[in-house]
C-alpha cells in the first residue's frame, strides 16, 4: 500500500473499532519511520545535526553552563526497531538535550493563586492541562526554577504512574514542576521540539518507554533511562515537513472524530425513536409499520455489536408485553390458560403422590409490574413449574473432579444457542446420589442464581442424568405452557432487571430461590405463544445476520489498517 492508496483509505480505517485511535498511532509511527514525507537527497543529513550539537554541547559545557552526561555505549544496530531512512540517523535523547532533569525533590510551599506547579497529572499527550493544577507563591517558583526551568519548546514527559505522556511547554517562565514530571531541553537550533513530541508518543518510542519504567511496582520513568531512549533523528528541514504533515492529518482525524460523534448521536436518537415507535404502538397497523422502518433501515440504525444487543433486547421486551404480534379475538384467553395450568398441576401432583406443590394464582391488573393486552394473564413463576420437579438448586459441595463420575452443570455450561454435549466437570456418584431432586431429565430451563445472575441455557438431552451446581437452579415448566416462551420471557429486560435487584452480595451475588419463584411471568393464549416465539426466532435470526455483517466489514476495514501499517511504502 502506497500514501496515496493510505489517504484514499483514511476515512475507511476510521470506522474501525478504535479507528481513529489507530490512525493517531498510525500517522506517528509513519512520522518516525521517515515514511510519512519524501527524503529529500538536498537536506543536511542528521549526521551533520548530531556533530554540531555536540560542538554546541562542548562550548556549553566548557563555559560551566551545563554538565557533561556519563558517556553511553554505541547504538547497536541489533538494538533497533526498524534502519533509519535516508539521511536519518539514530541517536539517545541525551545526545539531542542541553539537560535531562526532573522536579523538585521535595514537597514544595502551595498557595491559592500565583504561579503553576505542574506535575505528572497535569502532562497530557499533545498539551499541558491546567484544570486541575497546583500554585505556589513566587519565592518558591523562583527557588525551584533554579534547578528546573520549563520554558517555550521544552519537552516535559509525565515519569510516575501513568508514564510517557509528553507535552511541549507553550509559555516561558510560567511553570514549575515536582519530581512526577521530566523536563528536556533540546538543542532547537536543530530540533524541532514538536518533532521530538510526536517521536516520543509513537509507539515504537513508547514501548522503549514501557521497558525502562518496569523496574519498580509502581511505574517510575528515571532520568537515566529517560536519557537512554533512543531516538530516530530526520535532518532538520525534513522535521519540518513531518510536523506539518502530521498537524495535517491530524486535523483530518479531529473532523472525523467530531463527525462520528455527531453521526452516532443521530444515530442513537433514530434508534431510540424507532424503538419507542414500535413500544408505543397502539395497533397492528401501527405495529407493522414501526417494523418496517426499522427493518428498512436496520443497517443504518445499527453500526456496531451492541446497537444489535440494544435492538435484540427491544424485541424481548416488546414480546413481553404483547407488541410484537397480534391478538387473535378466538384465541383462549390467558387467565383461562391459567386455570387450566392449575388444573393440570392437580391432576400430575395426584399421579406422582406430590403432596405439596405451588398453584397459579392471577396478579390483579394493579399489581403487575409489565403493561400486557387484556385478554393476556399474568402469574407468578412458581405457578408454572411441574408439581414433581419444583424450583431448586444443585449440589452444595461437589467434591472433586472424579473420572466416569455424575456430569456436572455449572454456570460456565450455560449456553443458550451452543450448549457442550457433555459438562465438563463430574461428581462422586456418592455425592449426588443425596440431590437426586435435582438430577436432571433433559429439557429442563436452568439459570445461575450465583455469580452470573439470570444467565440462561436449556438442558439438552444428551444432559440426562446429570445433576447441577449450587449456582444453577433448575426451571420445568408444566407442557401447557411454551418452555421456549418462558425462555424468552426469562430473557426479558424486565425480568433480568427483576433478578438483579433482588440479588444479594454475599462473597459472590446470589439470588434466593423463594425471589425466583416470584417473577412475575405475563400469560398471553397458548397460541399466542407460539406465534410470539416463532417471530422472536426470526427477528433473532435477523440480528445474527446484521452482526455477521458487521462483523465482516469491520474485518475489512482492521484488514486495511493492518496493511497501512505493515506495507505502506512510497
Amino acid at each position: 500500500m502506497d500514501f496515496k492508496t493510505f489517504l484514499d483509505h483514511f476515512e475507511t480505517i476510521a470506522q474501525a473499532p478504535n479507528g481513529i485511535a489507530k490512525l493517531r498511532s498510525l500517522i506517528l509511527d509513519l512520522a518516525v519511520r521517515g515514511k510519512l514525507v519524501p527524503q529529500k537527497p538536498e537536506d543536511e543529513p542528521a549526521s551533520t545535526l548530531l556533530s554540531k550539537i555536540q560542538l554546541d554541547k562542548e562550548d556549553l559545557i566548557r563555559t560551566k553552563k551545563i554538565k557533561a552526561d556519563k558517556a553511553l555505549p554505541k547504538i547497536q544496530e541489533s538494538t533497533l526497531d526498524f534502519e533509519p531512512a535516508l539521511g536519518w540517523k539514530w541517536c539517545y535523547l541525551v545526545d539531542i538535550s542541553q539537560k535531562i532533569t526532573d522536579g523538585e525533590h521535595a514537597t514544595p510551599r502551595r498557595s491559592s493563586s500565583g504561579y503553576y506547579l505542574l506535575s505528572a497529572r497535569n502532562v497530557k499527550d499533545g498539551e499541558i492541562a491546567l484544570d486541575n493544577v497546583d500554585y505556589v507563591p513566587e519565592d518558591e517558583f523562583s527557588r525551584i526554577r533554579k534547578r528546573c526551568d520549563p520554558d517555550k519548546g521544552d519537552i516535559l514527559i509525565s515519569c510516575s504512574g501513568s508514564v510517557g505522556r509528553v507535552a511541549v511547554v507553550d509559555k516561558d517562565n510560567t511553570y514549575v514542576m515536582v519530581r512526577s514530571a521530566a523536563l528536556v531541553k533540546l538543542f532547537q537550533n536543530y530540533i524541532y521540539s514538536q518533532f521530538l513530541a510526536y517521536a516520543l508518543r509513537s509507539r515504537s518510542i513508547q514501548n522503549q518507554i514501557i521497558e525502562k519504567s518496569r523496574a519498580s511496582a509502581q511505574a517510575n520513568l528515571f532520568l537515566g533511562k529517560i536519557k537512554e531512549i533512543k531516538i530516530p533523528l530526520p535532518p532538520f528541514a525534513e522535521q519540518k515537513r513531518i510536523v506539518e504533515k502530521v498537524d495535517e492529518l491530524m486535523a483530518l482525524c479531529d473532523r472525523l472524530q467530531h463527525s462520528q460523534e455527531t453521526r452516532d448521536h443521530l444515530r442513537q436518537k433514530l434508534r431510540e425513536s424507532a424503538i419507542a415507535a414500535l413500544m408505543n404502538a397502539e395497533t397492528d397497523e401501527e405495529l407493522q409499520k414501526s417494523w418496517a422502518i426499522v427493518r428498512d433501515n436496520l443497517h443504518t440504525l445499527s453500526q456496531n455489536p451492541e446497537d444489535v444487543n440494544d435492538l435484540r433486547r427491544s424485541i424481548l421486551q416488546l414480546a413481553v408485553e404483547g407488541k410484537l404480534t397480534y391478538q387473535k379475538t378466538d384465541d383462549e384467553t390467558g387467565e383461562a390458560l391459567i386455570e387450566e395450568i392449575n388444573i393440570a398441576k392437580q391432576r400430575i401432583a395426584k399421579q406422582v403422590k406430590v403432596k405439596r406443590m405451588k398453584l397459579a394464582t392471577s396478579i390483579p391488573t394493579i399489581e403487575r409490574s409489565l403493561p400486557i393486552p387484556e385478554n393476556w394473564g399474568c402469574t407468578y413463576l412458581e405457578g408454572l413449574i411441574h408439581p414433581e420437579y419444583p424450583i431448586s438448586y444443585g449440589v452444595l459441595v461437589p467434591g472433586a473432579d472424579v473420572e466416569n463420575g455424575v456430569p456436572f452443570v455449572r454456570v460456565q455450561d450455560l449456553n443458550l444457542k451452543n450448549p457442550p454435549e457433555k459438562p465438563n466437570k463430574s461428581i462422586s456418584k456418592e455425592i449426588e446420589s443425596s440431590y437426586t431432586r435435582t438430577r436432571l431429565v433433559g429439557g429442563e430451563i436452568l439459570m445461575a442464581v450465583v455469580g452470573s445472575i439470570g444467565k440462561l441455557g436449556i438442558a439438552p438431552t444428551s444432559w440426562a442424568g446429570a445433576n447441577i451446581a449450587r449456582a444453577v437452579c433448575r426451571i420445568l415448566p408444566i407442557s401447557n405452557i411454551s418452555r421456549d416462551y418462558l425462555v424468552l420471557v426469562l430473557q426479558s429486560q424486565a425480568i433480568q432487571s427483576y433478578f438483579l435487584e433482588a440479588t444479594r452480595t454475599l462473597a459472590q451475588p446470589t439470588l434466593n430461590i423463594s425471589l425466583v419463584e416470584k417473577a412475575q411471568i405475563p400469560i398471553p393464549p397458548l397460541a399466542e405463544q407460539k406465534r410470539i416465539v416463532a417471530k422472536v426466532d426470526e427477528l433473532m435470526q435477523m440480528c445474527d445476520q446484521l452482526e455477521e455483517s458487521l462483523r465482516q466489514s469491520q474485518q475489512t476495514v482492521e484488514a486495511l489498517a493492518a496493511s497501512a501499517i505493515s506495507h505502506l511504502t512510497f
